[in-house]
């Protein structure tokens, strides 16, 4: 295995030395660690990211426990912590997708190597509280592997610290009515309370109190509160982050082929329409998805499945609604993804490698139900660098008897 990975002076740019880093620090940990290409490594260590440095001072001390060069790499770090209203967090002097790293994940990552060393810090409890701040609604972070490093940082902060044998009261209140409260003891330490209040609850013009207390004991309350506001889906504007993308429906009868129909708003039951996705790539992308939901009384017709709808003839000069050579030939740039995932409300698709162009990605919906029905916009995004996403406008669509 060690003779695949590269050499420090093979590495020319910093997100190599950085994949050189986590490449030896997984050898460290499977007991086949390399202490002369750690060395090499540290003596680059300025060049390298925050998290690679921290991941470096693990593998030195792994190799070598209790390593000088390993506790200068945390010192260092320590020293280059910034500070926000929200915690202490490292930035990424240089970025870029080749590792999957953001801003989060940078500070997760830094705090793993740190939460191992002195998890009862000063230092560590700041950055937990950042990290916990930049929680997602749903109880995840930015991206999977945000999700993941963060999740096994927080392991050792909380194995380091005792936080699992706390036992304390709290309580939350919202404009002096009780929302939760209760024991955080025993099992319970793991078991989340919570508690949601309807928006017509809330003062529209004055400021809303939330109240939170903790009663005195050992370990350590964490809290995330939000503010989720639904709208009409149809006045959903474009949003464009450093990708763009359009979306528009057309007849997909024979006598007016998708390429030269105009945009459409609705269509008659038992019809089958055209959907049409443009995505613009300033710049060239990795780990790309573009998913679109559909409009409820449709379904995609999926030519996968080497199936024909119902009614369709079947005779001998019959087209054949699949092609294996080509099955979602319609647009431009469609051989650069994956196979689309279809489900019973969207579809997906997913890129490892996009250079920047204009794409265009297109499928079939099969009318049935009669309606006027929302549809979600069409949405593309980096996964590991969401931040980096565009949505098309909410659209109304009518399906007519």
């Amino acid at each position: 295995m060690r003779s695949n990975i590269g050499s420090v002076a093979q590495a020319k740019e910093t997100w190599e030395l950085d994949r050189l880093v986590f490449e030896h620090m997984v050898l460290a940990e499977m007991g086949s660690g390399d202490p002369a290409a750690a060395d090499a490594l540290f003596q680059v260590r300025a060049q390298l990211n925050p998290w690679s440095q921290a991941l470096l001072a693990i593998t030195l001390d792994r190799l070598t426990p209790g390593s000088e060069n390993a506790r200068t790499l945390l010192s260092d770090l320590q020293s280059a912590a910034l500070r926000s209203s929200t915690g202490a967090y490292w930035e990424l002097p240089e970025t870029g997708p080749q590792n999957m790293v953001g801003n989060l994940t940078n500070t997760a990552m830094v705090l793993y190597a740190l939460a191992q060393q002195d998890p009862g810090s000063p230092l560590v409890a700041d950055t937990v509280r950042f990290l916990m701040s930049n929680r997602q609604p749903d109880g995840a972070w930015e991206s999977t592997y945000a999700t993941a490093w963060t999740l096994m940082a927080l392991n050792h902060v909380v194995k380091g610290t005792g936080e699992l044998g706390g036992d304390f009261a709290y309580s939350a209140s919202l404009n002096g009515a009780p929302l939760a409260s209760g024991q955080a003891a025993g099992a319970d330490q793991l078991t989340p309370a919570t508690a949601s209040v309807a928006l017509d609850g809330l003062y529209p013009d004055d400021p809303n109190a939330l109240l939170i207390q903790r009663q005195t004991g050992s370990g350590r309350l964490y809290y995330t509160a939000g503010l989720q506001v639904a709208r009409p889906v149809d006045s959903v504007p474009p949003l464009s982050q450093g990708l763009g993308i359009e979306r528009v429906f057309v007849s997909s009868t024979a006598d007016c082929p998708a390429q030269d129909c105009a945009p459409i708003q609705s269509a008659r039951a038992g019809q089958k329409v055209t959907v049409k996705l443009t995505l613009t790539v300033p710049h060239d992308a990795y780990n790309l998805v573009v998913e679109d939901y559909i409009p409820a009384g449709a379904e995609i017709l999926n030519t996968t499945l080497k199936t024909s709808e119902l009614g369709i003839d079947e005779g001998p000069e019959a087209e054949p609604l699949y092609d294996p050579s080509q099955p979602y030939s319609e647009g431009w740039g469609w051989w650069l993804f994956r196979d689309p995932q279809i489900y019973d409300d969207r579809i997906s698709w997913a890129a490892g490698y996009l250079p920047a162009g204009t794409y265009q990605l297109t499928y079939t919906l099969v009318l049935f139900q009669p309606g006027e029905y929302r549809v979600l916009p069409a949405r593309a995004w980096q996964f590991y660098f969401p931040e980096v996403q565009a949505n098309s406008p909410g659209a109304l669509f009518a399906i007519e008897p």
